[in-house]
Parts: structure tokens; sequence; C-alpha cells
């Protein structure tokens, strides 16, 4: 919907700066973005920067020159610098200096800056062109979603002025005779049907089973992936529309699909009875670091959570169109355990540092993380890096369960295009394109570490990739995506430390 959005903003500040009514083509939202659009300005001066720097490194072949004049008189008694004699009369003095050099060899160093540089300033081109295609891509993305909506908007328009004349044919047959009163309540639930699909909007008030509500969310939900059991007929790419309305003390889910509708009433829960329904530790809040430092459980402090986690259920229900979770009676999920990993006796401290792989880092900080994936529950340590020129870097010991050995994880870019929503959707198997590297998804994961990097206990989703054996870590919160790349390292010495 972000996409979306934007789209929407560049075609109202079009009309607002030009304050008449114009038609935006397709090529007129790409055009106007790739103009204005801020991030591609920034990638514009990065190109200048390059051009800059070869300009410069061919501009050190040439032999500097340096040259100095001067003129001076001098009066009374002073000793002539040319005669050697003193002499009372006015004397006065020209100085000229001139000088120059340059490197006739220096190994060839200079050659290969400007090659260094002028490959430095290809890859930019290129990386720039990539990130106006993806622009591009987004713009073209959103732009026809919005002429999808659109068409939906028309066709259900449409299709309710037939149905009110069915209504209206069938109304009269019934009086008629001809027909069963039944004819018409099918037809008339089919017209409030269309109605709901044509008409509602956010903010819009609503009334259902006589509870005021205001409808707060309309969007559609897809299924991207299946596994194990699933009711018939339903597949990968199926879509439904629904749409969140909540009042004071109540929060409601509607979901359509076709003549089909259903519509969920939520509530909130304790921490205790999310608890018990899925056997969880009832002393332990989750162990994914959702404490509440002022009393009670998190999930009473946060009646927000327990909203979506109530709406994420009955949209689960919805898309599959389950009427039990679990065939053959309630039955309760064993836990899985916690396969905690020791950090060896030469593990870094914080503040020391370390040298790997030829580049020497500062430990900021040190975490244990618990991660949790749909067949395993491990533990891992984390260290956060920074190298003297300020670049960042995640030491991992167990990244793998069981795994007793380091991996040093260094950032890569994400891709343009990748928001949270979208690395949320990816699934094991697919494909996704990390600057030069086609990395294959293995597994996704959610995890919490013990303190975060800001001293809070820290919760984010991820997954695990590899490229021809070279792991690669996709993590996000609801913010942010980052992207890194891993190598393993030998275990640390302690004496590699210093303060």
């Amino acid at each position: 919907m972000k996409k979306i959005f934007l789209a929407i903003s560049v075609l109202i500040s079009g009309i607002m700066a030009s304050h008449a009514q114009k038609v935006w083509t397709l090529e007129d939202c790409i055009e106007y973005a790739l103009t204005n659009n801020i991030d591609v300005k920034q990638q514009m001066l990065s190109i200048k920067n390059g051009e800059e720097t070869l300009l410069q490194s061919k501009l050190v072949l040439l032999p500097d020159l340096n040259g100095y004049a001067s003129h001076g008189y001098n009066w009374g008694q002073t000793i002539d610098q040319y005669t050697n004699e003193f002499a009372t009369a006015r004397v006065r003095s020209n100085n000229f200096y001139l000088s120059s050099q340059f490197t006739i060899f220096n190994g060839l160093q200079q050659m290969n800056q400007i090659r260094k540089n002028e490959m430095d300033l290809m890859a930019t081109k290129y990386s720039v062109d990539k990130f106006m295609d993806d622009v591009s891509m987004n713009i073209a993305a959103a732009y026809l979603q919005i002429l999808y909506y659109g068409e939906l908007k028309r066709v259900a328009e449409a299709q309710l002025d037939i149905t009110q004349q069915q209504v209206d044919r069938t109304q009269k047959m019934v009086e008629a005779g001809t027909l069963a009163r039944g004819d018409l309540l099918l037809i008339e639930a089919q017209l409030a049907t269309e109605e709901l699909i044509a008409t509602k909007e956010v903010g819009q008030p609503i009334n259902l089973e006589g509870t005021d509500l205001k409808i707060t969310l309309v969007d559609e939900s897809t299924v991207y992936y299946l596994e194990g059991r699933v009711p018939e007929g339903v597949q990968v790419g199926d879509v439904a529309q629904y749409f969140n309305a909540e009042g004071r003390n109540c929060f409601c889910v509607v979901s359509w699909t076709g003549n089909e509708v259903e519509w969920f009433k939520g509530h909130d829960l304790s921490y205790q009875e999310v608890a018990t329904g899925f056997n969880l530790p009832v002393s332990q809040p989750l162990t994914m670091g959702l404490e509440n430092s002022g009393g009670g459980s998190w999930f009473q402090a946060n009646p927000n959570l327990i909203k979506v986690v109530v709406a994420a259920t009955m949209l689960v229900v919805i898309a599959f169109g389950a009427k039990s979770i679990v065939s053959g009676g309630s039955r309760r999920a064993a836990s899985v355990p916690l396969q905690t990993v020791k950090l060896p006796a030469a593990a870094p401290k914080d503040g020391t540092t370390v040298s790997l792989r030829g580049v020497g880092y500062v430990v900021g900080g040190h975490a244990a993380a618990e991660i949790a994936t749909a067949k395993h529950r491990y533990q891992q340590h984390e260290y956060w890096l920074k190298s003297e020129d300020g670049k960042e870097a995640l030491l991992i010991y167990g990244f793998k369960p069981g795994q007793k050995t380091w991996t040093l994880f260094t950032p890569v870019a994400p891709p343009t295009a990748m928001s949270p929503a979208i690395a949320a959707a990816k699934t094991p198997g697919q494909t996704v394109q990390l600057e030069l590297h086609q990395v294959q998804v293995r597994e996704m994961f959610q995890a919490s570490a013990r303190p975060g990097q800001d001293g809070n206990p820290a919760v984010f989703f991820g997954f695990t990739a590899e490229d021809a054996g070279i792991p690669f870590l996709v993590r996000w919160d609801a913010k942010a995506v980052s992207c890194y790349m891993g190598s393993p390292v030998a275990s640390i010495d302690s004496s590699a430390n210093s303060k």
C-alpha cells in the first residue's frame, strides 16, 4: 500500500503545482519521480563525485609547478649582499624561485588508481541505472494497482446496478406469484454483499449487531505459502477482501470472497489465556523479550498487540475457510525445548579490539539471542562490531543450531524495493538478489536479543539464505531491513584482544 500512496502523492503534487486537472500517464508519473525524487538526485551526485575523483587521479600524473619572487629595499647601514661590504646607500634586491617535480615511476600505483576509479565510476553508473529502474518499476506497479482498484470499483458499481435491477425484477415476479419469496431473499443478500464491496472506506461508520463501529482499514489478504494439510480448494494466490472496524470495546474483521461474507468479533486476551491455549509456561512471557517493567504481563500492558494477534488468527481462518484447526479433537502442541550454546573462554569482551580477517574491530556490545524457526528453538551469541573507519559488522557464535563456530557478517545493500512487508512475504526456496549474489532463502525465523543494541530487549524477524555455500542473513523490524553476508572465522584468541 505504501507504493500506492507514493503514486497518489505524486499525482496530487503535480495537480497542486499546475493548479489544473491533468490526466497523468504512466510515463508522466515515472518522469516526475525520476526528476524530483531526492534519492535519485543523491544517486546522480554520486556519479558526479566519481567523475571528479577520476579526474583528480588523472591530474596527479601531471608535474606540479611552484614559483616564488620577492623584491626588497634596504635603507641605512646594512651589508650589501652582493659585495659583502657595509653600505649606507639604498640597496635593492630581487629574488626569484621556480621548481617543478613529478613522479617518474612508483610501481604503477597511479595508473592502477586511475583504473580503479574508472571501475568505481562504472559501477556507480550501473548502480544508479538499477536504482532508477527500481524506482520506475515501483511507480509502474503502484500505477497499475491504482488502475486495478479503480476498475474493481467500477465493476462493483456496475454489478451493483445490475443486481438492483434483478432485485426489482424478482420483487415483481414474487408479487405476481411466479417466484417464491426465498428467491427474493437470495438476490437481496447478494445485493447487500455487493453494496458492502462497493461502498466501504476508511473512517466510514458501520453498525454490526447493534454496535457502532468505525472502519479503520480496508485491504485484501493473499495466501502466500501453504504448509501441511489445507482445506480443499485453497491455493497459493487466493485473495480475500476485508476491512477492520473498531469501537470503544470491540474489534471486528469483515471478509468476503465472491458472494460469501464472514465477520468475526475480537476480544483482548490476557497472557495467561494465551499461555494456556498454546501450552506455554505461564511464569515466563513467551521467552521473546516481551517484558513489562511496570508490572503485569506484557500483553496486558499492550492490548493493541493482542488485537493484531486475534485479527491475524481470524484472517487465517478466513483465508483457509477452516472450521477447526486440528481435526480429531482438541490437543495442545508440545513445547519445543531451547537448545543453548555456551561461549568459549576466549570470547571477546565489550570494549576490546579484535582482528578478524585483517580488519580491526571494536566490540560495542553482546547479546544472547533466541531464534525460533518452524523446526528449532536455539540460542546464538551476537557481538556488535565497528571498525576503525566506522564500518559496522556482526559477529555470531552458533549461527546454526548446535554450531560452535564463529561467523562474521558484514552489511550488504538490501534491494531498493525490499520493505519489511516484502521481506516477510518471502518463502523458503525463493531467490533474492543481494548486490552481485542471487541467494536462495533457506529458513524463516523470529528472534529476540537480550539486551538489544539499545540496551532493551529487541524482537525482530528474518530469514537465512545461501549462495554457493556463502551464508547470508536478512533481518527486519517494523521500520527497516538489514542484509549481511557471512564468512567463517577461526576461533578468537584472548591474545587478539587489547584495550
